[in-house]
């Protein structure tokens, strides 16, 4: 335990903070695109969508916990932190249509495409 004790107090002074980019699968049907981001640790209060220029930005904030005062750290490993990760995306988009929740830390945004975007099929007339 004493170790411990010592690896904390030499690391008290560090201030843990952490960019990292989420894990997606983005999948797409003829009327929709679909992002999965995992963002463990992130609450609906903490995450944020915004579609700008055909770039869509996933962002999450991570807080540390606290702990009362009458708890001594003897290790910390959790700290505060920002997901962030964008995507350009090709297709044209209803943007008044766009939806996102999270869900036991999986962030589900849904693009749905405007109808230009969607195929057509075009009929073929016989002379």
């Amino acid at each position: 335990m004493e170790n411990v004790k010592n690896e904390v107090k030499q690391n008290e002074n560090i201030e843990t903070y952490a960019v990292l980019n989420p894990r997606t699968d983005i999948v797409e049907n003829q009327n929709e695109i679909t992002i999965f981001a995992e963002m463990p640790g992130v609450g609906e209060k903490g995450v944020s969508v915004s579609f700008e220029d055909n770039v869509i930005t996933l962002s999450g904030k991570i807080h540390m916990p606290q702990f009362s005062s009458e708890y001594k750290i003897a290790r910390e490993e959790i700290y505060e932190g920002t997901y962030e990760r964008s995507f350009s995306i090709l297709s044209d988009i209803n943007v008044n249509g766009i939806s996102a929740k999270i869900k036991d830390g999986v962030l589900k945004v849904i693009l749905p495409k405007s109808e230009k975007a969607k195929p057509k099929k075009i009929e073929v007339k016989v002379e």
